[in-house]
């Protein structure tokens, strides 16, 4: 599969897992593209990889699969996301891609809702 189609893909296969309210859609973030259900991102893809959100629930089967965290460097230092890649398979097979995504959903919407900056007023000139 071309990388280019991989969020068109995503997207589509995942779509039962939205709801009216919280569709699954791409954006393009990052230099990659986040994956969300409605207002929480549950996926991302970066540098060409497909990774799945992680909570403590879901990490130990991400663990035990070797399945290797996102992590991205700044400032010198290596930090790592609760994100993990998606099992090779997954891509493959549709109904995988599902059953880890449906768990990934979870833990998206188990974590607390981000807050979004405040803008500073700007003063008029």
């Amino acid at each position: 599969m071309n990388q280019g189609d991989l969020p068109e893909y995503i997207v589509e296969v995942l779509e039962p897992l939205g709801t009216r309210d919280e569709p699954i859609f791409a954006k393009r973030m990052f230099g990659g593209h986040g994956i969300f259900r409605g207002d929480r991102m549950f996926a991302l893809i970066g540098d060409g990889a497909f990774y799945l959100k992680t909570d403590a629930v879901n990490q130990p089967r991400f663990d035990a699969a070797g399945l290797e965290p996102f992590c991205f460097e700044k400032a010198g230092k290596v930090y790592a996301m609760s994100y993990s890649l998606a099992p090779p398979a997954a891509l493959d097979d549709p109904a995988i891609l599902r059953e880890w995504a449906a768990e990934s959903i979870r833990a998206a919407l188990a974590a607390p809702a981000s807050k979004k900056r405040k803008r500073r007023p700007t003063s008029p000139e």
